[in-house]
């Protein structure tokens, strides 16, 4: 199974949206699912952190964006 986590980036996440966004990603970790995200900062950092930290795959879809923007941490990155 695959759940995309998609959110604020860094200047619009507030603390308590990048901690609940880690537990996101934490509990997709623990059901065995992967992540899925665009790669940003904020929520979709905060989620693959939570992600990796539980031994959870998290996959990156890049389009349009150089690599140097994307975020660790994550599993793979595929652009589109």
């Amino acid at each position: 199974m695959y759940v995309s986590v998609i959110g604020g980036d860094v200047a619009t996440c507030t603390e308590g949206d990048c901690k609940n966004a880690e537990k996101v990603g934490e509990a997709i970790a623990r059901n065995g699912a992967v992540l899925v995200c665009g790669g940003r900062g904020g929520v979709m950092e905060a989620a693959c952190r939570g992600g990796m930290s539980n031994g959870g795959t998290t996959d990156i879809l890049i389009d349009g964006i150089r690599l140097s923007f994307v975020h660790d941490p994550c599993s793979a990155y595929f652009r589109g």
